[in-house]
């Protein structure tokens, strides 16, 4: 029996994929004596695969489709100012998350950075600091992990899923080829990273075994390998930023950052946010920006009082500040101060006592900044 099946050559396009170079005058194909005209990328399924063999074009696809939708997701927050961060992020994992996860069970492996700054960007622009603060102290206010923990965990299910299938099943018959070639070349394929992450993460064995006792034990494992070699990274980077840096002896994931939940008033989650993460212009921070050297920290000093004008001068110290302080700071932080009980007293500070620090971080920083 013949199929009477025709092709449309004009919107027919072939792909040769090689180890980079520009197409050349062998990549040519014809159907009946017509010339099918060759590219060097072409969308599959949704997803545009290069000639190189790489997933680069599809990544930079899938990074233009999430900014379309970003910008729409943002024109609700704007219309929206009372919604709490909890609900933009729902909103950005069920809006934008899956345009930049789309199919990356084959190309999830890869730390896509360019869509790892997207969502780090919608972090900063929930907080609404600057897009200087360190990555580590982002993560850790907002209590999120990187795209690239979920991509991962999503690429080992799909492998466990190919392992489930029938060994005469194309796809299955498909992984068995590459997981040979991977062994008798030196050109890596998707198993080769596979085995890569399997065995940078402690799970060789799983990678020699193909196989599972107990494949929801393995995953909730793996993940939490993930998510702990994520938080050593944070710790590592925070601890590399200067000393004098407030957010650094702050405890946000073990004590919460609950007033991201708690305040619903954004002006006030914003000002609290700025004070702790030091998005702000006091002299700590400006100081940091003098060119052409940043002004050493002992002479980032308060015009006032001639000491070093940081986080706690402000709340603490700073006469300019005094009225505010008496209203809105508990009399226990300035009588006897110390650094100690100011943090304690940040990290652990709820409900109205919450809602009095948010105020006068709000007044202080407006005050502040009128008179820069």
């Amino acid at each position: 029996m013949k199929i009477k099946k025709t092709i449309n050559v004009p919107k027919t396009k072939c792909v040769a994929f090689k180890q980079g170079g520009i197409i050349g005058g062998d990549d040519r194909w014809h159907y009946k004596n017509e010339l099918i005209e060759t590219v060097n990328h072409f969308k599959y399924l949704r997803f545009v695969f290069g000639s190189s063999g790489k997933f680069a074009k599809g990544i930079d696809a899938l990074e233009i489709q999430a900014k379309r939708a970003l910008f729409g997701l943002k024109s609700i927050f704007q219309r929206h100012p009372e919604m709490l961060p909890k609900t933009q992020l729902q909103l950005f994992n069920s809006l934008v998350k899956p345009i930049l996860d789309y199919s990356c069970e084959i190309w999830g492996y890869l730390d896509a950075v360019k869509l790892e700054t997207i969502h780090l960007n919608i972090l900063k622009y929930i907080l609404d600091v600057r897009k200087t603060v360190p990555t580590a102290y982002v993560y850790s206010e907002m209590n999120a992990t990187p795209l690239h923990i979920s991509r991962k965990l999503s690429v080992i299910k799909y492998w466990l899923n190919i392992l489930k299938l029938d060994v005469k099943h194309p796809v299955r018959l498909t992984y068995d080829v590459l997981r040979q070639a991977a062994n008798d070349s030196t050109f890596p394929n998707w198993t080769t990273h596979i085995k890569f992450l399997l065995q940078s993460n402690g799970f060789g064995y799983i990678w020699e075994n193909q196989n599972t006792v107990n494949d929801t034990y393995f995953l909730n494992q793996f993940k939490r390998r993930l998510s702990d070699t994520f938080l050593q990274t944070c710790s590592d980077l925070a601890s590399q930023t200067s000393p004098n840096r407030f957010y650094n002896n702050l405890s946000p994931r073990i004590n919460g950052t609950h007033y991201l939940f708690d305040i619903k008033e954004r002006f006030l989650r914003v000002a609290l946010s700025r004070m702790r993460l030091g998005s702000h212009n006091l002299m700590v921070e400006r100081g940091r920006w003098t060119k052409p050297r940043k002004t050493p920290y002992p002479n980032r000093v308060c015009r006032t009082c001639g000491t070093v004008e940081d986080e706690y001068h402000i709340i603490i110290d700073c006469p300019r500040f005094s009225i505010p302080r008496q209203k809105y700071i508990p009399k226990n932080l300035t009588t006897r101060p110390s650094m100690f009980k100011l943090i304690k007293f940040i990290d652990t500070a709820k409900d109205k006592k919450l809602r009095r620090f948010a105020f006068f971080c709000f007044i202080a920083l407006k005050i502040y900044d009128s008179n820069l």
